[in-house]
């Protein structure tokens, strides 16, 4: 399976309470054909990241990889991933504080983020292990699909944050941040091509789900910082 890019708007923000001025202005621009205020955010939303989700279209498309990876790679691609979802969470926290914000459009963004953000300890946990036992690849056929996965969600995410923040000053510096990192993510992507086995060689097989507690304590060392995250970003119930 592959990730389509939908064309659609891949968000959908409930109506807030508008103010009396904004509700004649509503009615006002109704009457003239002209869009309404949050139309006009919404809008502008979609085009602001409709080159990003040509980025993450282009990955699924052209991005080629064997499914094997050294656990380096491993490390390094999750740790991009984690910082474009940082970031998306960032500027969800900060919509979330405007006055009129749609906490359910909140809630989803963060669920969502929080979802692609707790399988990196699968793949955290697979490098640490290959290292351990002494093998040089690890066998992740669904990184690519994580990865992109992860980009769509943190792209939708940002969606969310800009009809609800819409001209605020603040989201020009979160825009800024989240663009910096996932343009970092997008370019590293192209990088991880995948490892080639020699003959006979064995590699290590990612867990098809999340790992078990016992398996959480046994990679504390290194998969602490992704369930840190995980927890921070709503992964606990």
């Amino acid at each position: 399976m592959t990730y389509l890019v939908k064309t659609s708007p891949r968000v959908v923000v409930t109506k807030r309470k508008p103010a009396l001025s904004d509700w004649f202005e509503d009615i006002m621009n109704k009457m003239s054909g002209q869009p309404s205020g949050e139309q006009q955010c919404i809008d502008a939303a979609n085009v602001t990241f409709a080159p990003f989700d040509a980025k993450i279209a282009d990955l699924v498309q052209t991005w080629t990889t064997t499914g094997f990876y050294l656990p380096a790679d491993i490390r390094q691609g999750v740790a991009a991933t984690m910082t474009t979802i940082q970031q998306a969470q960032a500027a969800i926290d900060q919509a979330a504080q405007t006055s009129g914000a749609s906490q359910d459009s909140i809630m989803r963004a963060t669920d969502d983020l929080a979802r692609a953000g707790s399988r990196s300890l699968d793949y955290l946990a697979a490098a640490t292990a290959a290292d351990q036992q002494g093998i040089r690849t690890v066998n992740a056929p669904g990184f690519k699909r994580w990865v992109t996965d992860s980009m769509a969600a943190a792209s939708s995410a940002m969606v969310t944050a800009q009809v609800i923040g819409c001209i605020q000053p603040w989201w020009v510096t979160a825009l800024g941040s989240f663009q910096t990192a996932f343009d970092s993510l997008y370019a590293l992507a192209k990088q991880l091509v995948g490892a080639v086995l020699a003959i006979g060689e064995t590699a290590l097989k990612v867990a098809a789900g999340l790992p078990q507690f016992s398996d959480v304590i046994l990679y504390g060392g290194v998969a602490l910082g992704a369930w840190y995250l995980w927890n921070k970003l709503g992964g606990r119930r």
